[in-house]
């Protein structure tokens, strides 16, 4: 059994990547990587294979492809998203869905897991210490108040949908295009 993967050399870094690894890093993506992250996310996802992949001994007890790995990873990744975009249907109206997307009119955003989340970036944008100094009876409060109650995993499936109507901005009214990125509004 071979048990080799294909590796080559990283111009940027000199470490050895997976194909997969080039995939996700080729395709014009380098103008929307940023600088600092792009050494720690290629090495972060080549770590992340390779504990998939056997690397937790000496020696894996059987080598698959690291491009199988990530495809697999990257699948269900894709599917828990779907599951947690379906437990934010209809909780933002349309009105607070354009209070979010204002806080970073870009196609990519600088969100990270356990470093930021939608309220805190909300907040910042527009100046808001606490939700406590707004009056309770405000679109601004109640916004704030669903986005602090929201899990990791509903922030990350919030800014994939406020990055996809980013980047689908001639797609149609606010609303259809959260309905077809799997987020109806409410109300």
């Amino acid at each position: 059994m071979n048990t080799e993967t294909n590796t080559t050399e990283s111009a940027d870094t000199g470490l050895p990547m997976a194909e997969f690894m080039n995939l996700l890093s080729a395709d014009g993506g380098a103008e929307y990587e940023r600088d600092y992250w792009e050494h720690r996310e290629c090495q972060y996802l080549k770590e992340q294979i390779d504990l998939r992949n056997g690397s937790l001994g000496t020696s894996a007890r059987i080598q698959i492809p690291a491009q199988f790995v990530g495809r697999e990873a990257a699948s269900r990744h894709f599917k828990l998203m779907e599951f947690t975009r379906y437990s934010l249907r209809h909780v933002f109206t349309e009105k607070e869905m354009v209070i979010i997307l204002n806080t970073t009119c870009d196609t990519v955003w600088e969100w990270r897991p356990g470093r930021s989340s939608v309220a805190g970036m909300v907040a910042d944008d527009n100046g808001i210490e606490h939700p406590n100094l707004l009056p309770k009876d405000s679109l601004l409060y109640g916004l704030l108040v669903k986005l602090s109650n929201l899990t990791p995993a509903q922030n990350l499936a919030l800014v994939d949908v406020c990055e996809g109507v980013w980047r689908a901005l001639s797609g149609g009214p606010l609303g259809e295009m959260c309905d077809k990125l799997g987020m109806p509004l409410a109300e």
